[in-house]
C-alpha cells in the first residue's frame, strides 16, 4: 500500500518509477520543481514550472535516445479539485506476472508519433516490438531519465500524488 502525500527517497523513487512504468502501480511523483506522471505505452509526462529549463529536458531527453514532445498545457494536469487522498494497491502479480513484459509494457520500437496504441488483447499483434534484453535497456533509459531531470534540479525526494 502506498499513500497519497508520502515522501520517498532515493531508493523508492527508483522502485515507484519502475512500477509505473510495469503499470503494476499508477501516481504522480511531485516536488514543487518537477512533476513526473505516467502514461500507457511508455509515455512520460515532465511538468516544470520553469519554461527556460525545457530546452535543458530535451537534450537529456535526446541524450537517452529516447522521443519528446513539447505541450503548452500537460495533458496529465489535473484540477486542484480532483488531487484529493487515495491510497494505491499493486497486483501479486497473478493478472499480470512479472516479467510478463509483453503485457507489462505495451512498448513498441517505433517512434510513439508513428504507432498506434495497442489494447491489451491485441498486444501480440504489435509489429516491431521489444525482446527482454531490449525491454530492459529501455526501462533502464526511462528510469535514468527521470534520475537525471532530479539530479538536474537538486531533488532528492519527491511525493506520491494521484487520482
Amino acid at each position: 500500500m502506498l499513500d497519497n502525500g508520502v515522501y520517498l527517497t532515493q531508493n523508492g523513487i527508483t522502485e515507484a518509477i519502475k512500477l509505473n512504468l510495469r503499470e503494476a502501480l499508477w501516481c504522480r511523483l511531485y516536488n514543487p520543481k518537477i512533476e513526473v506522471n505516467f502514461g500507457y505505452d511508455y509515455y512520460m509526462g515532465i511538468t516544470v514550472a520553469e519554461q527556460e529549463k525545457i530546452e535543458i529536458f530535451k537534450k537529456i531527453i535526446e541524450k537517452h535516445g529516447l522521443y519528446w514532445q513539447e505541450f503548452t498545457t500537460s495533458p496529465f494536469k489535473l484540477e486542484e479539485e480532483f488531487k484529493k487522498a487515495k491510497t494505491f494497491f499493486w497486483g501479486d502479480g497473478q493478472t499480470n506476472p512479472s516479467g510478463d513484459y509483453h503485457h507489462d509494457l505495451r512498448i513498441s520500437k517505433d517512434d510513439p508519433l508513428n504507432r498506434t496504441y495497442t489494447e491489451w488483447s491485441h498486444f501480440d499483434e504489435i509489429e516491431n516490438g521489444l525482446d527482454w534484453e531490449e525491454y530492459q535497456a529501455v526501462e533502464q533509459k526511462y528510469l535514468q531519465l527521470v534520475l537525471d531531470f532530479l539530479e538536474f534540479f537538486q531533488i532528492n525526494h519527491l511525493a506520491v500524488n494521484g487520482v
